[in-house]
């Protein structure tokens, strides 16, 4: 493919809110303690002293789990939204170009060039592209920015690059 893709972005907080939730509760760090912290609170509970309350011994353990998930999970939704906000770069109207060596972001206070080869994946859902820089940071393009040629065009472009991706 030698034409670029060019995509103008206009992203809403509510939609890079979703993208960060997304992002969020698929990173390795909120797997592990999904997974982590239940066992740790399991092995807790079998190995303390019994009581004679079942509330105590089986009950409010679990309760503990779910209130600690719940405060990380908010807090951390809470804090991303905060950041996203914040940053007014993100609210500019953003055009996107794409081509088979890099893209290019480009704001009204800014101009960006990533190359393929620092990308770290890509991951396609139902609604966006996601372009990972590292684990925890993407590039959004959202599929209803797109016409049907762009999708298809920056399907083609990245089942061509050699980096990991997941694409449906």
């Amino acid at each position: 493919m030698e034409k670029d893709i060019v995509i103008n972005c206009n992203y809403s907080k509510e939609e890079l809110s979703k993208v960060t939730k997304h992002i969020l509760l698929n990173s390795k760090i909120f797997k592990y303690l999904f997974v982590g912290l239940p066992i740790i609170f399991a092995i807790n509970v079998a190995s303390s002293e019994k009581t004679d309350s079942f509330f105590l011994d089986y009950i409010f353990p679990v309760l503990i789990v779910i209130v600690i998930w719940t405060y990380i999970y908010f807090r951390s939704i809470h804090t991303a939204k905060k950041r996203i906000i914040s940053n007014s770069k993100n609210f500019e109207n953003i055009t996107l170009t794409v081509n088979k060596d890099s893209f290019i972001q480009e704001g009204q206070t800014f101009k960006i060039q990533n190359f393929w080869k620092e990308i770290n994946k890509i991951k396609e859902t139902k609604e966006w592209y996601l372009i990972f820089q590292n684990q925890n940071s993407a590039i959004p393009i959202f599929k209803k920015d797109l016409s049907e040629n762009q999708n298809n065009d920056l399907k083609e472009l990245f089942n061509s690059l050699d980096i990991k991706k997941s694409l449906l």
